[in-house]
């Protein structure tokens, strides 16, 4: 087992709370920082859901420190739940995923190492994406603030991340005077100078503009400096595009002044190449200007059906664009009305609702999967009926798939493939009234005929989508034969893309302490018997006494029956020692290695049995009173 052992929480006290602390940690607080601000924000609502909570740094930026506690001072409580901020790489990484308590990572998207050459800043950008692939062996929980993140922590390994948005309150941006007055035809973007943001990019568009419609417009960058090479690069553009002194390079500045220079401009223009969620698109929204972004990243996500969208940032199509805005009849005004409610979206997202499941889940409640429908209202008022019912960010979405055309009945009405990507898993309907084939998010079909009727389909396509962890334990002593074993079990493990695992070798008196105290959901548990020893047996008997009451328990027998005969007792007494297993998988069959993660998902609802919770299966299609909006 990894030395960074998962942990589930004690049971909830008398207070309904499932944790006497939930705090947040990350490694730098500073005003005016976005994930900063979301710490405050999120404590504002823990502290409202009735727990104690703060927040901890390595380091305390000037005029934080009265708001932040510093990471010395740290000491985890009985119970305690700590939401860790990661966007790059730590040195207290040991520390602080080592330390007795549970852990749920809030990811802020780490900044591809390509974009970055700096030495000590990519050091610390390839650290973080190993750390990130560690924190999945140690966190009980996952929340990402946007879907491009989930997918991200999903692909890392991550069994199932919520989608918490960014957003702290757009109130604080919004003109202290309706109608101000603006230069209109200036452009503005926010973001620190580095390769990513595509400062370089944005001054060859603005001189594209420039020259093609308003050569008195002026184009104002505020953000970080520090990124001398990149900044330089910037500085080279303006200097070669013709542009020196009608480009402003204002740096980073205080909230004060970015309100005015807000305030003032008349567009702003984004054409960023990664996001991981992008805030200040929202602030500018917030501040009443329009938004022109090339959709990359997390970018079209954020905006939602807000500002103009352009998938590409050729100079000419971004000066386009912008020049619509003031040419097209209607159309800033429109505008400026899809962003208001694209910003009064985020600002009424019921962050407490998600925080909520997030910990019911880090405590090891039952959490049923939020499944929503997308297509023709006749279609989605009858998955209704079987689909348990979302808000925002579903972790399924069903989706009707056109091509299974006719005799669809109510016809004609597509997906919302905007509505359908923040989703977790995309599956599609094909076909009949409600579908007669699912096609899951790997491609395959499933035939609703095949599975006795559409609800037990959908119930299997989203429980195949949704692989138990599993622990994989090795008894010592074992032999060359029983390494093989191991070698071929973990390569069909592995193979199957579906399917989420962990492994370990060990045989040690705490063993089976240390696997009821992880959230795993399956303790599979390979015996050589072609070394027979009493303390194997005894160490097989704690394993299932400890873990059989909340876990699946799944054995295999190396060498048996073949050596079992030599050695006195030895086979009775593992006979009685597997009694207590859900499953005995036959070694070196490959049908039963093919239909691994079938037994496996078996084994864990074996497990949810024995806690009196519902069978993953069944609690996929719970009834609710509504599915998510179609659109017809």
């Amino acid at each position: 087992m990894s030395e960074l052992t998962q942990r589930t929480a004690l049971s909830a006290d008398a207070s309904g709370l499932a944790y006497d602390r939930v705090d947040q940690f990350h490694q730098s607080v500073d005003s005016g920082d976005a994930i900063s601000g979301e710490m405050l924000a999120l404590r504002s609502v823990l502290r409202g859901m009735g727990y104690r909570s703060d927040v901890f740094a390595e380091r305390v930026g000037r005029g934080c420190e009265g708001e932040v506690r510093r990471l010395s001072e740290y000491a985890p409580a009985r119970r305690q739940l700590l939401l860790w901020h990661f966007s790059i790489g730590v040195d207290c990484f040991e520390r602080i995923a080592t330390a007795r308590h549970d852990i749920a990572v809030v990811y802020h998207n780490i900044t591809p190492e390509r974009f970055i050459t700096e030495p000590l800043s990519n050091f610390y950008l390839h650290l973080g994406r190993q750390q990130l692939r560690e924190l999945r062996d140690v966190c009980v929980g996952a929340i990402a603030d946007s879907n491009f993140n989930r997918r991200e922590l999903i692909a890392t390994g991550f069994r199932r991340a919520d989608v918490l948005p960014v957003w702290a309150d757009g109130r604080t941006f919004r003109p202290a005077t309706a109608g101000a007055k603006r230069r209109s035809a200036d452009w503005l973007f926010v973001g620190r100078i580095i390769p990513s943001k595509g400062q370089v990019d944005l001054v060859k568009a603005f001189a594209c503009y420039q020259r093609t419609y308003d050569p008195a417009c002026r184009l104002v960058l505020v953000g970080n400096t520090t990124y001398h090479e990149y900044v330089d690069a910037v500085f080279r553009e303006i200097e070669a595009q013709g542009v020196t002194g009608r480009v402003e390079v204002l740096g980073k500045v205080a909230e004060r002044e970015l309100l005015e220079v807000m305030w003032s401009s008349g567009v702003y223009v984004s054409l960023s190449e990664h996001e991981g969620f992008g805030v200040p698109l929202l602030e500018a929204m917030a501040a009443g200007l329009a938004v022109v972004a090339v959709g990359s990243a997390a970018v079209a996500e954020t905006m939602g059906d807000a500002g103009i969208v352009v998938e590409s940032g050729d100079p000419q199509i971004v000066a386009d664009a912008v020049a619509s805005l003031r040419m097209e009849p209607g159309l800033l005004d429109r505008t400026l009305s899809a962003q208001g409610r694209r910003v009064g979206y985020f600002e009424t997202f019921d962050r407490a609702a998600v925080l909520e499941d997030v910990i019911d889940g880090c405590a090891g409640f039952d959490r049923p999967l939020r499944v929503a429908a997308y297509g023709p209202t006749n279609w989605v008022e009858q998955f209704g009926e079987l689909a348990s019912g979302t808000g925002s960010y579903p972790d399924v979405a069903v989706m009707w798939d056109e091509g299974g055309g006719e005799g669809a009945g109510g016809g004609g009405g597509e997906g919302d493939p905007a509505g359908a990507q923040t989703a977790g898993i995309v599956v599609a309907c094909q076909a009949g009234p409600i579908g007669d084939h699912l096609v899951r998010a790997d491609g395959k079909r499933v035939s609703v005929a095949e599975h006795g009727g559409w609800a037990n389909a959908l119930e299997e396509v989203i429980r195949k989508a949704y692989v138990p962890q599993v622990a994989l334990v090795a008894l010592n002593p074992i032999g060359d034969g029983c390494q093989v074993y191991l070698s071929k079990l973990r390569r069909c493990m592995a193979g199957q893309a579906d399917m989420s695992s962990e492994f370990g070798l060990v045989g040690e008196g705490d063993l089976a302490d240390e696997l009821a105290l992880s959230v795993v959901d399956v303790v599979h548990v390979v015996i050589d018997v072609t070394r027979p020893d009493p303390g194997v047996l005894e160490v097989l008997r704690r394993i299932v006494e400890a873990n059989s009451g909340s876990k699946g328990i799944v054995a295999t027998v190396h060498g048996y029956p073949t050596a079992a005969g030599g050695a006195s007792g030895w086979e009775a007494q593992l006979s009685e020692a597997l009694t207590g297993c859900d499953f005995l998988v036959a070694e070196g069959s490959d049908t039963q290695m093919s239909e691994l993660a079938d037994i496996y998902r078996d084994a864990a609802d074996s497990g949810r049995r024995r806690r009196g919770l519902p069978a993953a299966a069944r609690r996929y299609a719970k009834v609710s009173a509504s599915a998510a909006p179609s659109s017809e």
